[in-house]
């Protein structure tokens, strides 16, 4: 599928979005380490269960 704006990753409301991905994972991370329960992530093709504190340290 090809993009009709080549510009999108430039646009407003795509960066804002990233940002909004970004707030409610470490929304997510902060609730499961309150919880003391993992979370499920897709890592090299497999879904795999990791604790919060392990994605903390690989915060992007």
């Amino acid at each position: 599928m090809k993009l009709a704006n080549k510009k999108l990753p430039h646009d407003v409301d795509f960066q804002n979005a990233r940002i909004a991905m970004k707030r409610a994972r470490l929304k997510a991370i902060e609730k499961a380490k309150q919880t003391n329960n993992e979370i499920v992530v897709f890592e090299h093709g497999k879904v795999v269960y990791m604790k919060a504190d392990v994605l903390m340290g690989n915060r992007e």
